[in-house]
């Protein structure tokens, strides 16, 4: 498949290539732990009882009806147009090859992309993933998918849930007392991530061609994980490691143990 797909982006670290697709692997383990939760402590929604079945089949038969009729509705339209340059291999190799582009080469372009909340809702994952195993099948289907899309490092593609999945996490973290230090250290770290003091267009950078791949271009390329080079991967490999030591130290080791000390 890859050999038929030509990326014009940042090209896998042979070197790092194992890790990369070993940490990819373990990220999607952690992707499904909801669904596992879901099992676990909510067994009455899988229940296969007459009643059960009787109550979802009009519901599943009229979703499947609906879902067919967008599709082919959605087809026709594109029939219309020319055929789109992104087609359904492109896309699922896509997602596999910026997986493995560098070890969790798409979380560290989250997170320099969305700011600290991603290292929120990793650290915080343990919360995170019961809030949303206590949604409900349908919204820890959503989560899964789009946690799935999200082994690409374009991580515009996820602007229109990420709202929603922060929500869950600010639901699920909600337990927890935050001070005003807590919330200064959250701002700075997100004016930090925001780049906002950063120049991203120096007058004539982009006037001489070059590659985006190379510097200066990369000035606007290392902030887009399928335009990072493996250079700057490492540095903003560096930043998201070391926020997340900080804010693990000062925020999150704190907070379960104050919940811990309580609870006891």
């Amino acid at each position: 498949m890859f050999n038929n797909v030509k990326f014009q982006h940042n090209k896998i670290n042979e070197a790092l290539l194992i890790p990369s697709i070993l940490l990819a692997i373990f990220y999607l383990a952690k992707v499904f732990e909801p669904f596992a939760l879901k099992i676990n402590n909510d067994h009455t929604e899988f229940k296969l009882n007459n009643e059960h079945i009787n109550l979802k089949y009009g519901k599943i038969i009229l979703t499947i009806v609906i879902a067919l009729i967008l599709y082919i509705g959605f087809n026709s339209l594109l029939n219309l147009y020319e055929k789109p340059k992104i087609t359904a291999e492109f896309f699922v190799a896509s997602c596999a090859y910026f997986a493995v582009v560098n070890p969790l080469n798409f979380l560290v372009a989250h997170a320099i992309y969305y700011g600290p909340i991603i290292i929120f809702m990793i650290l915080f994952y343990s919360d995170f993933k019961d809030k949303i195993a206590r949604m409900g099948v349908s919204v820890i289907v959503i989560f899964s998918l789009f946690a799935i899309l999200a082994l690409n490092s374009e991580s515009r593609r996820l602007v229109n849930i990420f709202p929603f999945f922060a929500i869950l996490l600010i639901s699920g973290i909600n337990k927890y007392t935050f001070n005003k230090k807590d919330v200064l250290l959250v701002f700075i770290f997100s004016f930090v991530f925001s780049k906002i003091w950063f120049q991203l267009y120096p007058e004539g950078v982009y006037e001489d061609g070059g590659k985006l791949l190379d510097f200066p271009k990369q000035r606007f390329a290392m902030n887009t994980g399928l335009w990072t080079s493996t250079f700057m991967y490492f540095i903003n490999l560096s930043v998201v490691i070391a926020s997340s030591i900080i804010i693990y130290y000062f925020i999150v080791k704190a907070k379960k143990r104050e919940i811990s000390q309580s609870g006891s």
